[in-house]
């Protein structure tokens, strides 16, 4: 049944009506239902969509495993004619060219590099050495270092070194009686900032609301972070106002 897709459709969405209809054809010929139920034809679609998808994935591993010193237009898919071959190819390089546009989009638009190569956060994060005193995980300011600083080349942007001294700054300004300190999680989302739908650098694990769902309203971490921080920052400058004071006189 999946040949009877236009090779050329390459997703499921761009096969017509005429043609789902035709292979609902296919299907009938083999099981007594019927087509005519919402349920029933919701069902049939999806797994047409996942032979189709099949169908697909089979092109595509047939074109990658053709040498790329031979002209794979030349060498059509086993069944499929030149012309809807040549209209695979062209999809396919097309895929390729825009995807590796979009990756390389991406890298530019990043504000700070980090050196951590293609090791996860997560990983480097378990590999530290627990903290001696609370005999826990390293903490996320100490893996913003580890993984923005070389010993050989330095910090790998002066505005990762600014944010690695923002949070130092913030974890060792003393706190007034009756409040609690920021706990470095809180540090590390008021210095980078909070991406809705995800946890920076954390892998797998309970993640923020997504952006669809924070879309009109504040997320209350994000409110009651803002305001731990924006206090904290206000005994800091008090703190320093002193300091200068005491040094006056």
């Amino acid at each position: 049944a999946r040949f009877r897709i236009l090779p050329f459709a390459h997703y499921w969405k761009d096969v017509i009506d005429d043609q789902r209809k035709s292979l609902h054809k296919l299907v009938l010929e083999k099981f007594d239902m019927d087509i005519h139920l919402p349920h029933v034809e919701t069902i049939v679609n999806n797994y047409i969509r996942d032979r189709f998808r099949d169908h697909r994935c089979a092109f595509h591993k047939y074109y990658v495993s053709i040498p790329n010193n031979v002209n794979k237009r030349q060498h059509p898919f086993n069944g499929v004619s030149q012309e809807s071959w040549e209209r695979w190819c062209a999809a396919i390089c097309g895929k390729q060219i825009s995807s590796s546009t979009h990756n390389q989009y991406s890298r530019s638009c990043l504000i700070v590099n980090h050196c951590a190569c293609s090791k996860s956060f997560l990983r480097i994060r378990a590999d530290m050495p627990v903290d001696p005193e609370t005999q826990q995980e390293a903490g996320m300011i100490a893996l913003y270092r580890k993984t923005h600083f070389s010993e050989k080349k330095g910090w790998v942007s002066h505005e990762a070194e600014n944010n690695y001294e923002r949070m130092v700054e913030l974890q060792n300004q003393p706190t007034l009686e009756g409040f609690n300190p920021l706990t470095e999680g809180e540090i590390f989302y008021e210095v980078l900032g909070v991406r809705p739908g995800y946890k920076r650098g954390l892998g797998h694990g309970e993640a923020p609301l997504s952006r669809k769902r924070v879309a009109g309203y504040e997320h209350p971490y994000v409110d009651q972070l803002r305001a731990r921080v924006e206090e904290a920052e206000s005994q800091l400058e008090e703190l320093r106002g002193w300091k200068e004071e005491a040094q006056g006189t």
